[in-house]
């Protein structure tokens, strides 16, 4: 059995109440798995996020994770919570906020596909379904760019990770984002270990043993390694550490082969 339509509901309970009981109630029946109709005296509500089914009784139920309620349930016109949530489907978006059962969800554009808005909202990070244009279109950057959570473009390695909009927490996007993170890192300890290491080579000739400053900055950079392990898992950290321990034998093993020359 279905449930009159809003519009029809004052109609349909005219063809089925009496006088004295002129209020018609349809709601879901858990116990019986469909929808039952019933004619009362006066109508019953529920606070906002929340709709009644039967269980027995008459009981409140919070409204489905697809659905939303913003103000008071009657019994007197509905059977469900009114408002569907938005999907955050379109052409680049993604969910940024899930909402809850009084409010619907927050969309944002995927900016590690390439997407922006096409219409500035009030809040730059995420659009409002209801009162926002959520369309976003692909940016178009220059070589060597990326779009930032605040969708814009810059150059890779001016990837900070400091940004007013959230990351989107994707494992490709931790990916990436550990792996500017890990060449920024780098960008400072690498010419560190360089000029450790044209000092070693101005003082004097290498014989075979690694000095002990050069194992020192190996430890700092194996840190490096171990924060972004913390920070961003196993995965990413042993790409992190894969990266940093190519770069480091490179500038060793150029360091041994120009004093053995």
């Amino acid at each position: 059995m279905q449930c009159p339509d809003s519009s029809q509901w004052k109609l349909a309970a005219k063809g089925i109440c009496n006088s004295s009981h002129s209020w018609l109630n349809c709601l879901y029946d858990e116990n019986n798995m469909s929808y039952t109709k019933s004619c009362k005296e006066r109508p019953d509500f529920q606070r906002p996020g929340y709709r009644f089914i039967i269980r027995g009784n008459i009981d409140g139920k919070r409204c489905d994770e697809h659905k939303f309620q913003p103000f008071k349930f009657w019994t007197n016109s509905s059977s469900d919570c009114v408002f569907k949530k938005t999907n955050c489907i379109e052409e680049g978006q993604v969910i940024f906020d899930k909402g809850n059962s009084t409010s619907d969800r927050k969309c944002r554009c995927d900016y590690t596909s390439g997407y922006a808005f096409v219409a500035h909202s009030r809040n730059t990070c995420y659009c409002d379904p209801q009162l926002d244009d959520c369309s976003c279109y692909l940016l178009p950057c220059q070589q060597l760019e990326v779009i930032t959570p605040d969708y814009t473009c810059i150059q890779r390695n001016k990837w900070t990770g400091d940004f007013k909009c959230p990351l989107i927490t994707t494992n490709s996007e931790k990916d990436k984002t550990a792996d500017e993170s890990s060449r920024n890192q780098l960008s400072k300890s690498i010419p560190l270990l360089d000029n450790c290491l044209l000092q070693l080579k101005e003082k004097k000739p290498f014989h075979g043993a690694i000095p002990v400053t050069i194992l020192i900055a190996l430890v700092v950079l194996l840190g490096i390694c171990f924060i972004l392990c913390m920070l961003c898992g196993d995965k990413v950290g042993r790409m992190s550490g894969n990266f940093i321990e190519t770069e480091v034998t490179k500038r060793v093993e150029e360091f041994i082969t120009s004093n053995r020359n």
